[in-house]
């Protein structure tokens, strides 16, 4: 395995890790929006 085969997963992994903490913060500040998430793409 190469060094900028590894580099590259790293990146995507803090890439990802990234998004979801962002995605978490945001459901966090905005309540209202998840909640039209929910009712958007769950049947009620």
């Amino acid at each position: 395995m190469t060094n900028s085969f590894l580099w590259l997963k790293c990146g995507i992994g803090i890439s990802i890790v990234a998004l979801f903490a962002l995605a978490i913060s945001l459901w966090l500040n905005t309540p209202d929006l998840f909640e039209y998430f929910n009712q958007a793409f769950c049947a009620h």
